[in-house]
């Protein structure tokens, strides 16, 4: 039972740290990925070079190039997902926006109920065109937005863990038990 416990408490507190990292220090988790591109491409060019000295640069030469290409991308990630992402998404979401109204209007002409779906569209199309034209800002709301939910959910799993009520004194907590078959030797 105690191993559960401190599993939750150790779950709410990556969960409280992780949020805390993600809506107040962004830049924290920026940092790490430029630190471990920058170790991804050292280490691969320095393979390269080993292996281009010892002369079995062939097979060495195509892994390290590989590596030194994911290097980069691991470093670009996280300007890949403070702009890529947001833009996306508001594509995704102006394309569903524009696809409702149509919907709506189509509805409309067949005497339905047009003005929900009418609504939803522009509501999807505004938000759609907010994240294309502003992906920083919209990264940066939703990193808040993720490390304030982690940061609440962090709480909560250990408050959840401290109200959480202990074993009645009345109940014995048996972890190993085995009974005895009379049933058998009553019977013969």
């Amino acid at each position: 039972m105690k191993f559960f416990k401190s599993e939750a408490y150790l779950t709410g507190a990556i969960l409280l740290a992780a949020g805390i990292v993600i809506a107040f220090f962004p830049k924290f988790i920026s940092t790490l990925f430029y630190i471990a591109g920058a170790a991804m491409i050292i280490y691969n060019i320095i393979v390269l070079i080993i292996s281009g000295t010892k002369g079995t640069a062939p097979f060495f030469a195509a892994k390290s190039i590989s590596g030194i290409l994911i290097g980069f991308l691991v470093c670009g990630f996280p300007t890949l997902l403070s702009f890529g992402l947001p833009v996306v998404l508001g594509i995704i979401f102006s394309l569903t926006g524009a696809e409702r109204i149509i919907s709506a209007l189509q509805l409309k002409k067949s005497g339905r109920a047009w003005l929900f779906m009418a609504v939803l569209g522009v509501i999807s199309l505004c938000f759609g065109a907010f994240l294309f034209f502003n992906p920083f800002s919209a990264s940066a709301l939703f990193k808040r937005i993720l490390g304030i939910i982690l940061i609440v959910g962090g709480i909560a799993v250990i408050v959840s863990e401290l109200r959480a009520k202990e074993v009645p004194p009345s109940v014995i907590d048996i972890d190993d038990f085995s009974v005895k078959d009379d049933e058998a030797k009553r019977l013969k």
